[in-house]
């Protein structure tokens, strides 16, 4: 069967979900080890989760943008996945401005408040990520099953 345009390779798609299972877990590990920031084991690995966190957010943030060319352009083009697409993008922009704010908001409410939304905005991420890909697997899905098979009468 002939792969759509816009589709991820197999190579892609492992990039793209590694670097996303990395960023994810390192924050969900330092998210808990702030929870428990009164063991020493918690203040430990702190500082090593946010390192390998920030790495991997950049990395990521370079995968996002290899989409751009092939996956998103085209799969605008084609009128495909648009509004779950937009959805995880402007997700994706809030978790790098919120991220950035931790790094350079100096006022204590503000950072607070960003940490919250960063938290929250990441744990969801998840969620959006598959339900972008569910919903363009679903739409492969239903195009396959409205295609309809004509045959032509033999003389």
């Amino acid at each position: 069967m002939k792969k759509r345009p816009f589709q991820l390779s197999r190579r892609h798609k492992g990039w793209l979900y590694a670097v996303a299972s990395l960023l994810f877990m390192s924050g969900a590990l330092w998210w808990l080890a702030d929870l428990a920031s009164g063991s020493g084991l918690a203040r430990a690995t702190k500082p090593s989760l946010l390192k390998i966190h920030g790495g991997a957010a950049m990395v990521f943030l370079f995968v996002l943008g290899t989409l751009w060319p092939n996956h998103i352009r085209r799969a605008w083009q084609a009128g495909q996945n648009r509004r779950s697409g937009v959805t995880l993008l402007a997700w994706l922009l809030a978790l790098t401005v919120t991220g950035y704010g931790l790094y350079y908001f100096g006022d204590e409410q503000v950072r607070g408040w960003t940490a919250n939304a960063h938290d929250a905005l990441g744990f969801l991420a998840v969620a959006v990520l598959a339900l972008h890909v569910w919903l363009g697997h679903r739409t492969v899905k239903v195009r396959r099953a409205s295609v309809v098979h004509v045959i032509e009468p033999v003389d």
